[in-house]
């Protein structure tokens, strides 16, 4: 059983229905239009849904801003790494695979840029990396719904999978030769992002096809690794729409 808070996550929730969903709660008082909105895709879905006061939900995810509405839900699906590559039917597949990224929030706004780019999925170590929490789904926006996430026992051998099935396996460091504008989009691409702290592993950078850099002209010599991350599928998603 899982807690989802926040009116985007539960709005996403009930909109996609890749998770049973046992139980609406709505906070008294909540009136934003949102709330109307789930109350009425409950009611057709034939979820349960009762009222309760804030500090009920507050017990249940606390420390997280829920806005006056939770779910209890099923987990995600899983999603096997061989179904992500075989259900794409872009030209251009693009994945994102992530190196221990152990901070939630970071994980959050990853996958909400992800999704706002269109991409086909996420790769996530099941080893030192962040899980699926209520944190995760209130900063990615409720994205966390609708992108195929795949937990891998070894990166480094879907990685090199990924290589076998086309895909083209593009790292980022801060001393790379290259900038990341010169990158080639036009291909199945795989962005590979390290850890907050260390980067990426030198095994996993050693695998990638292309590293490239991110410049900068400030104080700071790189950026946070959602940050990041947001830099490179924009400018991806630049080239393959002719910007």
């Amino acid at each position: 059983m899982e807690i989802i808070a926040g009116r985007n996550p539960v709005l996403m929730s009930l909109r996609l229905q890749r998770r049973e969903i046992h139980e609406l709660l709505i906070a008294h008082g909540a009136k934003d239009p949102r709330i109307r909105e789930a109350i009425r895709m409950a009611r057709e879905q034939g979820i349960p849904y009762r009222f309760c006061t804030p500090e009920t939900i507050n017990r249940l995810v606390p420390g997280i801003r829920h806005q006056g509405i939770a779910i209890r839900a099923s987990a995600l699906p899983d999603c096997t790494l061989d179904e992500l590559i075989g259900s794409s039917d872009a030209e251009w597949p693009l994945l994102i695979a992530l190196d221990q990224v152990q901070d939630p929030h970071n994980l959050g706004a990853i996958i909400r840029a992800a999704d706002a780019v269109g991409a086909t999925g996420l790769l996530i170590s099941q080893a030192y990396a962040a899980g699926i929490t209520p944190t995760i789904a209130r900063t990615s926006a409720g994205s966390v719904e609708a992108l195929p996430l795949v937990r891998v026992p070894n990166l480094i051998v879907s990685l090199r999978e990924l290589q076998q099935a086309g895909y083209w396996l593009v790292g980022t460091n801060p001393d790379a030769d290259t900038d990341y504008w010169e990158l080639d989009a036009h291909r199945p691409l795989c962005v590979v992002l390290g850890n907050e702290g260390q980067g990426l592993r030198r095994r996993v950078q050693k695998l990638c096809d292309l590293v490239v850099r991110i410049p900068t002209a400030g104080h700071v010599e790189s950026l946070n690794v959602s940050v990041a991350t947001g830099v490179l599928l924009y400018e991806i998603l630049r080239q393959r729409r002719g910007a």
